[in-house]
């Protein structure tokens, strides 16, 4: 799998930062900008392993984030509603709360109180870039082979 891919940040962290300075080294055009609170994307192309090793050692230090292929960082995203809509006919029931912290996707939960969150029911995630559902392995399989997730 050779996939370049950016890192997107959940928490802000400062361009003073070792862990952003560091980033250097990996990519040497990238140059931080000392004073810059960083969050969400940080504008790498790195190939996927070197991304998950930064990633790695960013959530050692308490830095929130997620390696992400750069195709979703580039291309149109689809907006919250019409992922909303897609959730909406897959799960046939009415979404509510939306989580997306990682780019890549939103996360719906029914307002259906019958769909047994305990039991996985009552979710659906929907791509961000092309609106596919993923199933539970692709999510698996994202975790672990781009952020060292189990």
């Amino acid at each position: 799998m050779n996939t370049n891919c950016d890192i997107y940040l959940v928490n802000p962290i400062r361009g003073d930062s070792l862990l952003i300075r560091q980033l250097k080294i990996f990519q040497p055009d990238f140059v931080p900008e000392m004073e810059h609170e960083y969050i969400g994307f940080l504008g790498l192309n790195l190939p996927r392993l070197k991304a998950v090793a930064i990633i790695m050692h960013f959530r050692k230090n308490g830095i929130s984030g997620f390696n992400i292929p750069v195709k979703y960082r580039d291309s149109r995203q689809i907006s919250v509603d019409e992922a909303c809509n897609l959730a909406n006919s897959r799960l046939q029931a009415t979404v509510g709360n939306v989580s997306n912290q990682n780019p890549m996707f939103y996360i719906f939960h029914s307002k259906d109180a019958s769909q047994n969150l305990a039991e996985g029911g009552g979710m659906i995630t929907v791509d961000a870039s092309d609106g596919h559902i993923w199933t539970v392995d692709e999510m698996a399989e994202y975790m672990y082979d781009f952020n060292n997730v189990i």
